[in-house]
């Protein structure tokens, strides 16, 4: 996938969910992704019941992940992989060496949930991609 993107995009670091369906339809024709505007925590849980995980575009620094180096990323996506009855949900967390099934809270998710916007991202819009399995 890297490779891919450095080919398809250049140097760009950051890419918006948009062009991450892009690069997963490419690789993988066959995987079925969806995305999913201004999603509720109850749409999440529906959809991680269902077997599917989400990938969640933030902005880092509302999440105050402790593992995080100083300073933390700007802009950043994670995988929600399940969740918790008691309010948490469960990630895989590529920012650091301790993401997998890192923890956050369902309203830190929400709250940091902005995709890609030039200039401000808190102006992005609240977005997420749905991966289903195979």
């Amino acid at each position: 996938l890297v490779r891919l993107n450095e080919r398809r995009l250049g140097d760009a670091i950051d890419e918006s969910v948009e062009e991450v369906q892009e690069l997963i339809a490419e690789v993988e024709p066959r995987v079925v992704t969806r995305l999913v505007a201004i999603p509720t925590v109850q749409n999440l849980q529906r959809e991680l019941a269902r077997g599917n995980v989400i990938i969640v575009p933030v902005a880092a620094q509302i999440l105050r992940n402790p593992h995080f180096q100083e300073p933390p990323p700007h802009y950043h996506m994670l995988v929600l992989r399940g969740y918790a009855v008691d309010g948490h949900f469960i990630t895989n967390e590529p920012g650091t060496e301790r993401g997998e099934r890192y923890r956050y809270p369902f309203e830190v998710i929400m709250d940091a949930m902005h995709d890609l916007h030039e200039g401000n991202l808190a102006q992005g819009r609240k977005v997420v991609l749905v991966v289903e399995p195979l």
